[in-house]
């Protein structure tokens, strides 16, 4: 394990407005000297995503359905594997359902990034 000191963690949280997303940001709030959100991304929870991208103002953004969201110069729209391995990034957490957490997963392995694996599935 590698020893990142007092530096602040760069997180991206994949899957940001489930309830093990929701309770990674509130450690963030209460921590803000020690972690600084760079990625989210969320499923069909837009509402909440919106909210949470003005709170935390990430570098980063994914939507499940790109459309449906509106575009912001103030982020990237980046998909979850290249949120996942992205330079910026020290931690990805894996907060989402299902299969959808496998290839970001790997990608972040492959980049060498730190991985916290929050699911009922893992």
């Amino acid at each position: 394990m590698r020893d990142m000191g007092n530096t602040v963690k760069r997180l991206a949280i994949l899957g940001s407005t489930g309830s093990i997303g929701q309770q990674t940001l509130e450690v963030v709030r209460a921590l803000p000297h020690r972690f600084r959100i760079v990625g989210l991304a969320a499923g069909k929870n837009i509402d909440l995503l919106t909210k949470q991208i003005n709170e935390f103002k990430p570098r980063f953004v994914y939507y499940q359905n790109a459309k449906a969201h509106p575009v912001n110069a103030e982020y990237e729209f980046l998909s979850l594997e290249d949120i996942a391995c992205h330079p910026q990034v020290d931690t990805v957490v894996i907060a989402t359902s299902g299969k959808s957490g496998l290839s970001p997963t790997l990608a972040a392995v492959k980049a060498g990034k730190n991985v916290a694996l929050a699911n009922k599935e893992s």
